[in-house]
């Protein structure tokens, strides 16, 4: 099966834990952080995002910019302040100005989510 079949499939919960298998797979073959990030995603969207923060969590990634991007939306479900403190600290990690351009804009969103929950 190609590996972007899961990825392209029409939408549907009955497709992530097949993404999850084929990122499981592709984790042995060979650690890469970005790979690392995405699989944790995945898992979040198969266990659950409490889950799939544990999971990101694990990579100790506070470096890069993706890892607090990927918190930022994952505690986005459940703990708005520390969602925005990811998406912050994604800001200041971030490199490129048209990522940091769309972090903020994310950020801008979370706040408006926060202040509309509040």
């Amino acid at each position: 099966m190609h590996r972007g079949y899961w990825h392209s499939s029409p939408a549907g919960e009955e497709k992530w834990p097949h993404i999850l298998e084929r990122y499981n797979h592709l984790m042995m073959e060979e650690y890469a952080p970005v790979r690392a990030l995405n699989r944790a995603y995945v898992y979040a969207r198969v266990h659950g995002y409490s889950a799939g923060i544990e999971e990101a969590e694990k990579l100790r990634l506070s470096e890069n910019h993706h890892y607090h991007g990927l918190l930022a939306e994952l505690y986005s479900k459940s703990d708005m302040q520390k969602a925005l403190f990811h998406c912050a600290e994604a800001i200041k990690l971030c490199k490129s100005a048209v990522a940091r351009n769309l972090l903020q804009a994310r950020l801008e969103s979370l706040r408006f989510s926060a202040n509309s929950n509040s």
